[in-house]
């Protein structure tokens, strides 16, 4: 997998949080960024031939550090995962940004 950028959209009891998901695949690995809340969150880990993902991170909010697995589907037109932190689970799903 190249690196790609799509537009993402997490469901929280707040409401919808729009951010962006930048990939990049090395060696069987991945590693990129999750910007939400106005805030670039480093995440790591594998996706599979057929888009199988497995991503780990902390989102950075105001007040609180929170540990997180991503664990979904990833292909070049989308992305559907559940983002699981230890009290809560977000659906996160988006499309591949143009150009």
């Amino acid at each position: 997998m190249p690196d790609y950028l799509y537009d993402v959209t997490m469901n929280t009891p707040l409401g919808e949080r729009r951010g962006v998901l930048r990939l990049t695949a090395l060696e069987g690995s991945t590693s990129g960024s999750l910007m939400l809340l106005g805030i670039s969150h480093p995440i790591l880990g594998s996706i599979s031939p057929d888009g199988v993902c497995h991503l780990t991170g902390t989102l950075q909010t105001l007040i609180h550090r929170l540990p997180f697995r991503a664990e979904g589907r990833i292909s070049p037109p989308k992305v559907d995962m559940l983002l699981v932190c230890e009290h809560r689970t977000y659906p996160i799903s988006g499309k591949r940004r143009d150009g």
